[in-house]
């Protein structure tokens, strides 16, 4: 296993997810990418954005940094060799996937926090699998 991503929001599901993903990432010696998406809004809705508001685009930014940072920090304390992040803009899923596909990803770690596409499949797995 050579890249892994992680998708997260900074909630407490995101940052299990992270952990586990950090693990993983040091037994196998992995590059590990945190990656927060911006919503559904694309490149030219945010530049809109900021010519609108002024400082909502630096907002939220920030907000992303911050998360990060945090991720980064915790999976590079955790041991996994190489962290790196990264934030998108658009569909959460388009996003991700468009970004495992540019890094050759081998995984996909993301949490499950219970609203989103995935919410029937994960709560039916969830009551399948002792993973956590």
């Amino acid at each position: 296993m050579r890249h892994i991503i992680v998708a997260t929001d900074g909630s407490p599901c995101a940052d299990r997810a992270g952990n586990i993903a950090a693990t993983l990432a040091k037994a196998t010696g992995a590059t590990l990418l945190f990656m927060t998406v911006g919503g559904n809004l694309s490149n030219e809705e945010v530049r809109e954005l900021a010519r609108a508001e002024g400082s909502t685009p630096e907002a939220l930014e920030l907000l992303s940094n911050q998360i990060l940072q945090q991720a980064t920090e915790r999976a590079a304390h955790a041991g996994a060799p190489c962290v790196r992040a990264q934030t998108g803009w658009g569909d959460s899923v388009e996003t991700i996937n468009e970004a495992a596909r540019h890094e050759h990803t081998d995984a996909i770690v993301v949490g499950r926090s219970g609203r989103g596409r995935l919410t029937d499949y994960c709560s039916g797995a969830s009551r399948r699998s002792s993973w956590r």
